[in-house]
């Protein structure tokens, strides 16, 4: 066979392989890869009653209970409602650019039903919603998913993962219960509040620091009026909310063990607030000499947190925080 021939049968050798080369490995023809696409599945949030995120063996589970969402491996504390909300209305609106849909390459982006983060949605065991979510990512805020019946791969920048607490390397970070915790003292409306006091034990009895009212049915600027005897000052109602805001920021430090004896009979002082209809009686009482920490508990709920002393000490004020300036320097 002649030179020419030769480098002629070649070429076309060459070809020949490269077509089927790329004929094997060719993303499929009605995948799309700018057009951001809906999941195919739907799921009734309202009858969602328990989420597993889980991991390599590492999982979370949030159940719904009468009283709201709860942390079963946290002493069965309640957990934010909040978070549960946001992530339940992420996922049911979930989009992403399809990438593949050829189950051969799931490896590729570490997407098996084994190896991958996952988070499942039941109502009373029965499935409602199961994603699977790649620990190969893209880049530092993409990532990629699939539900777990099906091979079709998305790639979104959606920020999922915030959304059940990882922000770090998936591959090494696991899922965390602390996360989903509510450590706010209570799930305070504080434009429902229409009374609150602070009483402080000393030598056994019980002292008012301060007992404020609010007056007028549906004011725009509603009225509050101190109900300690002898008290007749100005309220300034900014430093009310000022005051009430805190049970919305202010948060303890972790959820102790409610089996234990913490002394709530005899508390070192409690907060009283009646919010609508309800009553929250908050009991403190020092838990730790040395660092000034408290055990906190709301009468007629299971849980105990541990708050810091700064944390306590913000709502140990006197009635003179409340009362307006230029009452103050007449």
């Amino acid at each position: 066979m002649k030179p020419k021939q030769i480098f002629i049968l070649s070429i076309i050798l060459i070809v020949l392989a490269g077509l089927v080369i790329w004929k094997n490995y060719r993303p499929s023809p009605v995948v799309g890869y700018e057009e951001s696409v809906r999941l195919n599945a739907r799921f009734d949030s309202k009858l969602v009653t328990e989420i597993r995120i889980g991991k390599s063996g590492a999982e979370v589970l949030l159940k719904k209970e009468q009283d709201g969402w709860r942390v079963p491996a946290r002493r069965n504390a309640g957990a934010d409602n909040g978070k549960v909300a946001q992530l339940l209305e992420v996922l049911s609106s979930l989009r992403g650019e399809i990438r593949s849909e050829r189950e051969d390459l799931l490896p590729d982006y570490d997407i098996g039903n084994d190896n991958a983060l996952q988070i499942a949605l039941s109502a009373s065991d029965k499935p409602l919603f199961e994603l699977v979510i790649g620990l190969n990512r893209p880049d530092s805020r993409g990532i990629f998913f699939r539900l777990k019946e099906s091979s079709v791969v998305y790639f979104s920048n959606d920020q999922l993962l915030a959304h059940i607490g990882l922000y770090g390397n998936i591959k090494t970070e696991v899922p965390k219960a602390d996360f989903w915790l509510d450590l706010r003292l209570v799930d305070l409306n504080i434009e429902q509040v229409t009374s609150f006091s602070l009483i402080q034990m000393k030598n056994g009895k019980e002292i008012r620091v301060f007992d404020f009212q609010k007056s007028g049915d549906s004011a725009a600027v509603p009225v509050w009026k101190s109900e300690v005897l002898g008290e007749d000052f100005k309220v300034d109602g900014s430093k009310i909310k000022t005051y009430l805001r805190k049970f919305q920021y202010e948060r303890a430090k972790e959820i102790l063990d409610p089996a234990m004896q913490y002394g709530f009979e005899a508390p070192d002082f409690k907060l009283l607030i009646n919010e609508g209809e309800a009553e929250r009686i908050i009991l403190f009482k020092k838990h730790d000499t040395k660092t000034g920490d408290h055990a906190v508990s709301v009468l007629g709920h299971p849980e105990v947190k541990l708050m810091s002393a700064a944390g306590a000490s913000a709502f140990q004020v006197d009635s003179s925080f409340f009362q307006q300036e230029e009452a103050k320097t007449a």
